[in-house]
């Protein structure tokens, strides 16, 4: 051993120390970075269990590596597509350095328990591959590559829970990749799931779908925002086959692109009319007589 390999494991030996003394202790030198199979995670310092534990170096975890998965399944591209997954820091059998694994699990991985792993973070995978789109920073990606602007942890994530976003740091915001569906008795963003368009169950109008996004975190867009993150979408043309697509994500143009923004959020231009924060958009083709132009041609909803 040399004298500084005894002087960096004196120091490691020290830190797991400290790091025990503070149950919720995580720390790391920068956010975990991703490329389009790979995610990186940073030298960290991690209490797992009241077990201090400190990663010395950047480690990286390949997404097509059956060894990188609770379920080897998802080493298959297709098998990610439109899912979010998960990263956890895990107990070695010996020593200071935690062990990591990647996951479908929103608890634990599978083969572990609630007190030998600890979730750190995670990120979402691109549901439908984007072609090639000129200047578009996704262009090239395939389906089940990460999402570069999903990437959250412990220590910078949304408000709301982060399946289904993607930060866009231009407005400071995380917002939804999805359009806006229904799952388990709440509003979400998931892949393939009902847009929640006023005539999908449940039944809603604009002030419900303000109040239901609320009850998760979230909010409407407010038009300046939205004209950031939709930057790199489709523009001058709609979906295919020019009708309502009904379910969210993945979809192509009239000119066979796809419909997705920079930062990966699918169907802001051209699929459906939405809902916004300050823009009280009636019904197309609906005259404006109400009180409130968000319920023009829409019965109300309790």
């Amino acid at each position: 051993m040399t004298a500084n390999m005894a002087t960096l494991r004196t120091e490691i030996s020290a830190a797991s120390i400290a790091v025990a003394s503070s149950p919720s202790f995580y720390q790391r030198a920068s956010l975990p970075t991703s490329a389009k199979t790979t995610i990186t995670l940073p030298k960290m310092w991690v209490n797992i269990n009241t077990g201090g534990y400190v990663l010395p170096a950047a480690v990286t975890l390949d997404l097509t590596a059956t060894a990188s998965w609770d379920n080897s399944t998802y080493a298959t591209a297709a098998n990610r597509a439109g899912k979010d997954f998960y990263f956890y820091a895990c107990q070695p059998s010996s020593g200071t350095t935690p062990s990591f694994i990647l996951s479908a699990n929103s608890t634990v991985p599978t083969g572990y328990t609630a007190d030998n792993s600890r979730k750190l973070g995670g990120f979402h995978c691109l549901c439908v591959a984007v072609g090639t789109i000129s200047g578009h920073t996704l262009s090239g990606y395939v389906a089940g590559d990460i999402l570069p602007q999903s990437i959250w942890d412990l220590k910078f994530r949304a408000v709301s829970e982060n399946e289904g976003m993607v930060w866009v740091p231009e407005v400071n915001q995380w917002v939804d990749i999805y359009m806006t569906s229904y799952q388990s008795g709440k509003a979400a963003s998931v892949y393939g799931g009902t847009m929640l368009d006023g005539d999908s169950e449940p039944k809603i109008h604009g002030d419900k779908a303000a109040e239901l996004l609320g009850l998760v975190g979230k909010h409407l867009p407010w038009r300046d925002d939205f004209i950031v993150y939709a930057k790199g979408s489709n523009e001058g043309t709609n979906i295919a086959g020019s009708s309502n697509p009904n379910t969210s994500g993945g979809h192509s143009d009239t000119a066979g692109r796809r419909m997705i923004s920079n930062y990966g959020i699918e169907d802001c231009c051209g699929a459906q009319w939405e809902w916004g924060a300050d823009i009280f958009e009636a019904t197309p083709g609906i005259t404006h007589s109400g009180t409130t132009q968000w319920l023009d041609g829409l019965s109300w909803a309790e």
